[in-house]
């Protein structure tokens, strides 16, 4: 697996772009949370299209709206087309910071900005929209601080979108809580964090269908939370909370209710693993955060497992995944520079590169520097023959 695309904001000093992302099969976004322009109103969120069926080298538009409060706790998320729900927990009403998610839907050549949703019960700091998740014609926003935490439900009916539930139905059913830091929404269900509840955290799923009380894992502080269907994966990272081993567990619903079936764990002590996950289908991706690559350390990585296989699986360390997909260490990766840096502490001895049709090209270098200027646009496999052997990289070159 490949970066193939990558969203800059090279031309905004200090834009801090990417703290939340979203993405669909048409548009890709991200927050941008440092930005602070000489004039002009602040972007918030740097959205990429497509042009013909690929990717924009860079944002193609901006949401400028003085209403959205910026902040590092701002959060993006995309339905399957063109509905755009923006989280800024810091938004104020009247002067008051409740918190605001914004809805925008893309007309064919710009986004509009179609509602501004608000918590029913009203609580100063707390924090409604710091968690977002949309599914089909359901989004989910958390509101960890507003009276012990809450989690509102919302439906698209027609254009619009109502509030169809809140969890818990009472304020304070769960003091201190913080129910609703971290949640994630399917067709029939919801997931919701309480990292503060009773101490130890507790994470509850939710049967949106009505049909069953919700469903309670206690002594769980998850720092991320993921739902498809009959699938769960609850993360925990030792850096966010202090004194748990990071791991993340993998949970089936049967007729007994929900069961943990498998945890995996980290043999990388610091890594951060667990710190985000995700499900669509069968996939589930796992973050490592601060994972080191031989002696180069904190460059990051993600681990992609199968769920099925996975919890039929007698291993327990993160070592048994399906794939992994490693921050690559080439860069500026796309490229439209005449040269590339490989970050290694490994003298580079030669290096060659493949065209798609199979054509060599040898390439020169100095230090750790690599010239590219004589390749043709296009996707290359890059190899990079160094003293310990040999790194094989894509390389895009635009």
């Amino acid at each position: 697996m490949h970066r193939s695309y990558k969203l800059t904001g090279s031309t905004y000093n200090t834009a801090n772009l990417g703290r939340s992302v979203a993405i669909n099969g048409h548009f890709l976004a991200a927050t941008a949370t440092g930005y602070m322009p000489i004039q002009g109103t602040r972007p918030s969120v740097f959205i990429a299209g497509k042009t013909n069926g690929v990717w924009n080298n860079s944002f193609t538009y901006t949401i400028n709206d003085p209403d959205i409060v910026i902040s590092s706790e701002l959060q993006v998320a995309l339905d399957g087309y063109g509905t755009l729900a923006i989280g800024s927990p810091d938004a104020t009403i009247n002067g008051l910071a409740f918190g605001s998610v914004f809805i925008y839907e893309f007309n064919g050549s710009q986004w509009v900005r179609k509602q501004r949703l608000t918590p029913t019960v009203q609580s100063v700091g707390g924090k409604f929209g710091k968690s977002i998740a949309f599914h089909n014609n359901r989004l989910i926003v958390g509101a960890p601080f507003s009276n012990g935490g809450r989690a509102y439900i919302y439906t698209k009916n027609g254009g619009s979108w109502s509030n169809s539930s809140i969890f818990p139905s009472l304020i304070n059913t769960y003091p201190g809580s913080k129910l609703g830091d971290k949640v994630d929404i399917s067709d029939n269900t919801a997931i919701i964090s309480a990292p503060g509840h009773n101490g130890t955290g507790s994470v509850f799923i939710l049967d949106l269908q009505g049909n069953s009380s919700p469903y309670q894992i206690s002594n769980l502080k998850a720092s991320s939370v993921a739902i498809e269907n009959v699938q769960a994966i609850i993360g925990v990272d030792h850096n966010e909370f202090p004194g748990n081993a990071s791991a993340v567990r993998f949970y089936l619903k049967e007729w007994n209710g929900w069961n943990l079936k498998k945890t995996r764990s980290s043999t990388e002590a610091g890594d951060n693993f667990g710190y985000d996950v995700d499900i669509e289908g069968s996939k589930v991706i796992l973050s490592r955060k601060y994972a080191d690559k031989g002696s180069i350390l904190n460059v990051g990585a993600a681990v992609l497992y199968d769920y099925w296989t996975t919890i039929n699986s007698s291993s327990r360390e993160a070592g048994d995944f399906d794939e992994a997909v490693e921050v690559n260490n080439l860069y500026p990766n796309p490229s439209t520079l005449s040269e590339v840096t490989f970050n290694s502490n490994e003298e580079i001895l030669n290096v060659n590169a493949y065209s798609q049709d199979g054509s060599l090209t040898q390439l020169s270098f100095s230090g750790n520097k690599i010239d590219v200027k004589s390749l043709t646009p296009g996707l290359y496999t890059i190899q990079i023959r160094t003293a310990k052997g040999v790194e094989i990289k894509k390389l895009s070159v635009l």
